[in-house]
């Protein structure tokens, strides 16, 4: 592990195959750690970005096959970020993943007009509705084509 100011780069250790390369953009080193275990459990490539530039900085050098992306980072928010992603043309066709505690209505809106594809409440299967996402091509495709696709999941 690499741990460098607002960047943390981890690429799991033994995996031979990995599905696609995930950027989570979450403040919390603890939540990181942990949502990072369980997405390389499922055999994804995690990069982990603790604040919004940096995890900017990072989608546009690395081009993840998606962004899970806190709401509630230090500095600029996770939909500011999002928005930021969507409307660089580099980055737009990453699908973004909203993961947060907040399940009030006006971020489940917020979340879907600055262009993720769904709004995930933190808890326990969290993680999983994710990975159910990720491995979903139509998902995935119409978000490629800038489709609506949202969704919100408790």
């Amino acid at each position: 592990m690499i741990i460098n100011r607002n960047v943390i780069n981890i690429i799991p250790k033994g995996k031979t195959t990995v599905t696609t390369n995930i950027l989570l953009i979450e403040d919390s080193y603890t939540q990181a750690l942990r949502a990072r275990l369980e997405l390389e459990r499922h055999g994804y490539e995690v990069r982990i970005a603790t604040t919004g530039s940096s995890g900017i900085h990072m989608a546009r050098a690395h081009l993840p096959g998606a962004v899970i992306l806190d709401l509630e980072l230090p500095h600029i928010c996770g939909h500011d970020v999002c928005r930021l992603l969507k409307a660089d043309q580099l980055t737009r066709s990453i699908p973004v993943i909203m993961l947060t505690s907040q399940s009030d209505e006006e971020s489940r809106r917020r979340s879907n007009l600055v262009g993720a594809i769904a709004h995930v409440v933190k808890g326990n299967q969290a993680i999983d509705t994710i990975v159910g996402m990720l491995r979903n091509p139509q998902l995935l495709q119409r978000n490629k084509a800038g489709q609506a696709v949202f969704g919100t999941y408790a």
